[in-house]
């Protein structure tokens, strides 16, 4: 099971972890970043999940990760 599988199955710790280990990974980075915001974003943490979506942006300049920002 991939960590997007688990986030969408609530499973949010274990999708963070498997985010986690995809930082480390050049072409996954941004992604990554992505996705741990989805997954603080779940877990009521808006504080993390903005800082996330805002290094995304910082790699990519993707209109969604901008709009998940605002």
């Amino acid at each position: 099971m991939n960590g997007n599988a688990n986030l969408n199955l609530g499973y949010l710790i274990i999708a963070e972890s498997m985010f986690k280990q995809c930082l480390s990974i050049p072409h996954l980075y941004s992604e990554a970043l992505k996705q741990l915001g989805n997954v603080y974003k779940a877990q009521d943490d808006v504080e993390k999940a903005i800082e996330h979506y805002r290094l995304a942006f910082e790699e990519d300049n993707d209109y969604l990760t901008a709009f998940e920002i605002g």
